[in-house]
């Protein structure tokens, strides 16, 4: 499960609504994200807690300075840019047991959350604690174009034998060399495992 805990997205005029809040209950003023929307995120603790073992808290950046700003056009037409994302691991075992207990905690993530991003505008780091970049291997984008191929042809001819009246016998032979190719698919194309800088990151 994701939750986008604001609610919707970052804006400027959403941004000074923000903090016009802020004042209002004398929360800290934000200057890099929204005040959180808790009721979401405590039905989900509250709901999930005794069989989801942790939260993870995503901070995703976008460094300056970079020939052009991601968007949906650029991601269609494959231009690179960087991006760098935090991660950090919350045991459930470690929340408040109260409603009010959890609201509160997940508004003290977004300070700490935006502070997190002052100093990454201002350094462009979260912390002395990354991962070292990692690319996907040219292997696994080979794999890729040929199982993407392997899957339309043979989503073709599938469809095309369907109309014919196939037996269940036939039909389960084929769903079970799927899950086979599937399978094959899922581990020639795993991300190679990073180099890490520092001993622990984000399992606080």
């Amino acid at each position: 499960m994701t939750i986008f805990v604001e609610g919707t997205r970052l804006t400027a005029d959403k941004l000074v609504e923000a903090q016009s809040f802020a004042s209002s209950k004398g929360y800290p003023i934000p200057k890099n994200v929204l005040i959180p929307k808790t009721k979401g995120i405590v039905t989900a603790v509250q709901s999930l807690r005794s069989f989801v073992p942790a939260i993870y808290d995503v901070t995703i950046a976008i460094p300056k300075h970079q020939p052009f700003f991601p968007t949906l056009l650029t991601f269609l037409k494959m231009q690179p840019c960087k991006v760098v994302v935090r991660i950090k691991r919350y045991s459930t075992n470690d929340l408040p047991e109260s409603d009010q207990g959890i609201a509160q905690w997940c508004r003290n993530r977004f300070i700490a959350k935006d502070e997190l991003l002052e100093n990454f505008a201002a350094t462009g780091t979260f912390d002395e604690e990354e991962i070292t970049e990692f690319r996907r291997s040219t292997k696994s984008l080979i794999v890729t174009l040929i199982f993407a191929g392997i899957f339309l042809v043979g989503g073709w001819i599938f469809l095309k034998r369907l109309s014919s009246g196939w037996q269940y016998p036939t039909l389960a032979t084929i769903i079970g060399s799927v899950a086979i190719v599937v399978h094959i698919f899922i581990e020639f194309t795993k991300m190679p495992p990073p180099k890490i800088k520092a001993t622990q990151i984000c399992t606080q």
